[in-house]
């Protein structure tokens, strides 16, 4: 005979062993020989049939494993027959390693013994092989509850409350046999008892509902209603049956299942219970109301703290802040001092009973308070990240709106502050300068700075230069740093236009109307309302965008709009817009909601702009996408409940863009890019150019004339006039 060799991970992978196994098995050992192979080319060869002899001597070709897969018998039971066999009979077997090793005739023999010894024989009886796929004898129980389940097709702790509870309602149990604390079960009495609980329906019903299609009906998954099938709801038990393992039932009894259950919730609340979801409406995970387990006490507490509801507080209101201990004076005995432990250290507070002692002690719980619970530390110890992290606390809690929301200062903070930590994190706070100082400043010149899209003009630094100039004031304030070191940034001068190498900006010019007027038919019904508020008003895109029906005075013929926040809020400037007739009739159509909401939203605008593109499709009715299943189930992000300023800009942008693309169809020029900003200026510039710069001043709410000028422009075509008249 050829001796077909082949690689030992070929040969790993024809006999099912691993390939380590097999290469330890060439190496000789006490207990057994070394494999015989070959060796070509650094590589090692060996035959298959001679490595089958090797693992298996006597006959046994096949793994334990495989014989298990070949006779559908779980493994566990293979090795209880192999180790404690079955009335005095084991299989035949052999062991090479941590592997067992057995054959097809000897399994079969097997079987046909243990079935003789089931039928009345004895373990010296012959008969001949029973068939390969016949199931164990029923007085052996030998089927896991895990392979049981898998032969009924449904879970685990659905056979184990077969063999233990019995199905509800039919009185049907599953034999079994119970070994240390594992459940045992047989073919037979598996497939006797799935033929009895099939058998148990009411007379004249047919369950002919699969179930699949009864969890659509009942809107609920099909692994909650096998969990009815299997424990009911609420008591209430559903009728069904069985074909084979699959679960079957009828409209009929799914009915009024579901019409049971509701009548014991309704009553169950009637009691005084809370429920949250019924049973149609299930919690996203699916968990069934009985099974619902009681939360945690941790779990409590962050439902009670997220509701306001924290040790006796009251509902809807704040929820309490956590007790906090106060550190306590304690005696010294070898010295007779007193001192107290207070943020990790102990500090002596002078003689015991002393009233220095007391007052020493009175002034450090201030000091620790009035510092959010550490102590200030020397002017010459912190460095500029420490100094940057107790600022940042001090400006989450300072830059709020009146409506408690985080103010736009933070982000202009977080910019200007971002070239300190990482240029000079490290550096004693004490000890940043001048220089320190005009390096930070030339990052944001060249654009250096992380995060930055290019160099900042000249405008933007000078006001970061204030911020860094802010932040080291507050600091000396809260004796932090040396008063110095405040004194010394003050002498650095803000930019002048031409004088540096910053990147200079053109002024802020109002918008042509013809560019408006370009862009309109490319903007949603939304943003043409704010376009035309702001031309009508002259309010700030921030204003315009917040505006809800409770803010808006209707009492009168001109309506008064008060916004809830505005730029100049915390200086305590009121601000009213005034909308006449035209601003009324733009405004009137959005009106139509909850005082509460915001009248303009995105979420309508995609909302209209989805139905005019389904109105429009070409594609007849019941072919191609249905409205709504081409979306995604969970988008990144999705349109909100109103417009922020940042989102309206970029509406205009694209109405620019688009317009632009199709005025280079006609051979126009494009539309240059312009932001609502500068809407606020040409109605500035119109109303001082017709009225005069107090009433120009009046509407854009300037509480200074320097501001008006600003953003209204001179007029200067009667100084035209003028100079062609008499220059």
């Amino acid at each position: 005979m050829v001796e077909k060799l082949v690689s030992l991970r070929e040969a790993a992978r024809v006999v099912g062993v691993p390939y380590k196994r097999i290469l330890g098995w060439t190496e000789p050992s006490t207990k057994r020989p070394a494999l015989e192979c070959q060796r070509r080319g650094g590589r090692l060869f060996v035959d298959v049939e001679a490595l089958r002899q090797f693992m298996a001597p006597g006959g046994h070709d096949l793994r334990l494993a495989a014989a298990a897969a070949l006779f559908q018998v779980p493994r566990r039971t293979m090795r209880l027959w192999c180790r404690e066999g079955y009335r005095g009979v084991k299989l035949d077997h052999a062991r090479h390693g941590e592997l067992l090793f057995t054959s097809k005739a000897a399994v079969e023999a097997f079987l046909a013994r243990a079935s003789a010894i089931a039928d009345g024989g004895n373990a010296g009886d012959r008969h001949e092989p029973a068939d390969v796929g016949a199931p164990p004898p029923v007085g052996e129980y030998v089927l896991a509850v895990s392979h049981a389940a898998q032969l009924a097709g449904v879970r685990s702790d659905t056979v184990r409350r077969w063999a233990t509870e019995g199905l509800p309602g039919s009185g049907a149990r599953l034999q079994h046999e119970e070994r240390d604390g594992t459940i045992y079960t047989s073919r037979r009495a598996l497939r006797d008892f799935l033929e009895r609980i099939n058998g148990d329906k009411p007379a004249g019903e047919t369950f002919d509902l699969p179930a699949s299609e009864a969890a659509k009906r009942a809107c609920v998954s099909t692994q909650t209603f096998r969990r009815w099938c299997d424990r009911g709801c609420c008591g209430v038990e559903l009728a069904h049956g069985y074909r084979g393992t699959k679960r079957f039932t009828s409209a009929e009894a799914l009915d009024d299942f579901l019409r049971r259950v509701e009548e014991h919730r309704a009553r169950w609340m009637a009691e005084g219970n809370r429920l949250q979801h019924s049973i149609r409406t299930l919690p996203p995970r699916d968990v069934a109301w009985e099974e619902r387990q009681e939360p945690t006490d941790r779990e409590r507490e962050v439902r009670r703290a997220e509701q306001g509801l924290d040790r006796g507080g009251f509902e809807g209101g704040p929820a309490r802040e956590p007790k906090r201990r106060t550190p306590t004076m304690c005696l010294h005995k070898a010295t007779n001092r007193a001192y107290v432990w207070m943020t990790g250290k102990r500090h002596y507070l002078g003689r015991w009973g002393s009233p220095e002692a007391r007052e020493a002690y009175e002034r450090l719980l201030a000091e620790v308070r009035a510092n959010g619970g550490t102590l200030p530390p020397s002017p010459g110890e912190l460095t500029v990240m420490e100094l940057l992290e107790r600022f940042w606390h001090h400006a989450v809690e300072y830059y709020r709106r009146p409506d408690g929301g985080p103010s736009r200062e933070l982000d202009c903070l977080r910019y200007a502050l971002r070239p300190l930590k990482d240029l000079y994190g490290g550096t004693p706070a004490g000890e940043f300068g001048t220089r320190a100082f005009k390096t930070v400043r030339d990052t944001w010149i060249r654009g250096h700075v992380r995060g930055q899209r290019g160099p900042a003009a000249r405008g933007r630094i000078n006001r970061d230069m204030q911020r860094v100039k802010g932040l080291f004031k507050w600091a000396v304030a809260e004796e932090l740093v040396p008063a110095a070191v405040h004194e010394t940034l003050r002498a650095i001068p803000a930019l002048k236009r031409g004088r540096s190498d910053a990147r200079e900006t053109e002024p802020v010019q109002p918008v042509p109307q013809e560019h408006v007027a370009a862009i309109r038919p490319y903007l949603s019904r939304q943003v043409r309302a704010l376009v035309d508020l702001q031309l009508l008003t002259g309010a700030r895109p921030g204003e315009v965008t917040i505006l809800r029906p409770c803010d808006v005075e209707r009492s009168g013929d001109v309506w008064l709009y008060r916004p809830a926040f505005h730029k100049n809020a915390h200086r305590n400037h009121d601000r009213t817009v005034f909308l006449g007739p035209k601003a009324q009739a733009v405004l009137r159509p959005f009106l139509l909601r909850a005082d509460d909401a915001y009248c303009f939203a995105p979420r309508e605008a995609v909302a209209e702009r989805v139905a005019a593109m389904h109105a429009a499709r070409r594609t007849p009715p019941g072919q191609g996408n249905e409205p709504g299943t081409n979306r995604k189930g969970l988008p990144r992000r999705e349109p909100g409940g109103r417009y922020s300023v940042a989102s309206y800009g970029a509406a205009i942008a694209r109405g620019c863009a688009k317009a632009s693309a199709k005025r280079a169809e006609e051979g126009l020029p494009p539309i240059p890019r312009w932001g609502p900003h500068r809407l606020r200026h040409t109605r500035g510039t119109e109303v001082r150019a017709r009225h005069g710069i107090e009433a120009a001043q009046v509407v854009l709410g300037h509480a200074q004339l320097s501001a008006t000028e600003i953003y209204a422009e001179k007029n200067l075509e009667t100084a035209r006039r003028l100079a062609a008249l008499e220059g």
